[in-house]
């Protein structure tokens, strides 16, 4: 959506601002974004926190090698979220930027509400694949 919005621009140097020059787009760009972190309450959590919980017990050299992945995506994801979406607006935002119209909200704002909704209730979709999963699930976030 940022390579359409810009004419075709897709370098991280090619943007800045785009918070300001449009919200709602930002905003659902950092819910993805720190689903994808897997920032607890959201669906990114709950699978990054199931891998580590099983391959901690088999291997935890690999859970620990494993976390250096996550620290280098996160300073990556963090990184571009700071030179893509803050500072003064720059590059293809500076210009004319639009915001999302309401057919591009359409099928964004239930993915976003999918993410918030399997990050607090994640055995809504676990329990079709392990029982286990599911008491586990259920008795973490339901006392």
């Amino acid at each position: 959506m940022l390579e359409a919005r810009s004419g075709g621009r897709r370098g991280i140097g090619d943007f800045g601002g785009v918070r300001s020059a449009a919200p709602v787009f930002a905003a659902l760009c950092g819910v993805a974004l720190f689903s994808s972190l897997g920032l607890p309450g959201l669906n990114g959590f709950v699978g990054e926190f199931l891998i580590f919980r099983g391959v901690f017990g088999l291997a935890p050299w690999a859970a620990a090698v494993a976390c250096l992945g996550l620290l280098a995506t996160a300073l990556l994801l963090l990184t571009f979220w700071q030179k893509v979406f803050h500072g003064p607006r720059a590059g293809a935002a500076a210009g004319e930027f639009p915001d999302l119209r309401g057919t591009e909200l359409a099928p964004l704002v239930p993915l976003v509400a999918l993410m918030l909704v399997l990050g607090v209730l994640p055995h809504l979709l676990t329990q079709f694949f392990n029982p286990l999963v599911t008491a586990w699930a259920g008795h973490l976030l339901l006392p």
